[in-house]
């Protein structure tokens, strides 16, 4: 399966289209990366192995995946962007990602919303 967060944000009243929404960012990643995750959250959870959290993603590949969740983070709590998270048995390309999210109600956005 294909995962994709997405980070949306919707234009100020003083823009030129107020209440539009834009995509800020796309990260795809598979199932792979996901299991991959988990077997980092349970090397850092392990009450015997106690892995740092550094080393666990490095043990796994996901060093460069979980810093750029790390500073996306940060950057969503400034700029109040809305952060969603789909998932679907088959690639989606960028260009349809953004023109769903263009056309969709954010009431109905609201829903895959993630927390990071």
């Amino acid at each position: 399966m294909y995962h994709y967060i997405v980070g949306v944000r919707q234009k100020n009243l003083s823009s030129q289209n107020p209440g539009e929404l834009s995509v800020d960012f796309i990260i795809p990643f598979t199932d792979k990366e996901v299991n991959a995750g988990e077997l980092a959250k349970a090397m850092i959870d392990h009450k015997i192995i106690k892995t740092t959290t550094k080393e666990a993603f490095e043990a796994v590949g996901l060093t460069q995946l979980a810093s750029e969740l790390t500073a996306l983070g940060y950057r969503v709590r400034a700029n109040d962007i809305l952060v969603l998270k789909f998932v679907s048995d088959f690639e989606i390309d960028d260009e349809s990602l953004k023109m769903y999210i263009k056309t969709t109600p954010i009431e109905e956005l609201r829903k895959a919303r993630i927390v990071l």
